[in-house]
């Protein structure tokens, strides 16, 4: 099923996704397309009230998952089904080749205190985000929302399980939103201090932004 709102959309990204329904016509799809941008948290939040399963996959257009990515992650949330959400390698590459590792340290609420070290691309329960509000849209925590969500998932007791494979590849540019939000982290550290104060702890100097 098709849900479509009028907007005018020059990138061709509405023609990729019509085309990829027609390629797949077996693959269950709800498109949809909000009437003017409103960031980030608005569409994924929006994205997961669309969403038909029980387990939720942020994936974002430069960015692609291994074959074996996705039932890596619903295999080991099989598993373990204590854990709310599952996470597993990501090569981080550019127009030159490949460039760092993502998301490669296992679960550790206490490393939270260094700075996020866990990607979006992260396969979730429904019923953890729900919990926790899903994404933050406060503007304060602007290309952070990731982090918040497991501070806040981190704060009702929710677990995460690592798995120790690749399972998707992430595109770097430096005008991406994690590379933007990097400039200037202050505000950002204050919003979430203000709300966890068990991060009080932290090493401002070995903090990362927002992935």
């Amino acid at each position: 099923m098709n849900t479509v709102v009028t907007l005018r959309i020059t990138d061709g990204s509405v023609a990729a996704v019509e085309a990829a329904a027609i390629e797949y016509p077996w693959l269950p799809l709800t498109h949809v397309r909000l009437s003017s941008n409103r960031g980030l948290p608005v569409a994924r939040n929006v994205a997961v009230e669309h969403a038909k399963s029980d387990l939720i996959f942020v994936l974002d257009a430069d960015n692609e998952v291994l074959p074996n990515g996705l039932r890596s992650l619903a295999d080991v949330l099989a598993a373990e089904p204590e854990a709310s959400f599952a996470y597993g390698i990501i090569q981080t590459f550019d127009e030159s080749g490949p460039v760092d590792l993502l998301s490669w340290h296992p679960w550790d609420t206490a490393k939270l205190r260094q700075g996020n070290y866990v990607d979006a691309m992260a396969m979730l329960r429904r019923s953890a985000l729900d919990d926790v509000g899903g994404y933050t849209s406060d503007p304060a925590l602007y290309g952070w929302e990731d982090f918040a969500l497991w501070l806040s998932l981190a704060d009702r007791g929710h677990e995460g399980v690592q798995v120790p494979e690749f399972v998707a590849r992430y595109r770097t540019s430096p005008h991406s939103m994690l590379a933007l939000s990097s400039i200037d982290n202050t505000a950002a550290w204050g919003t979430l201090l203000r709300r966890y104060p068990q991060l009080s702890g932290v090493e401002r100097a070995a903090a990362t932004s927002g992935r």
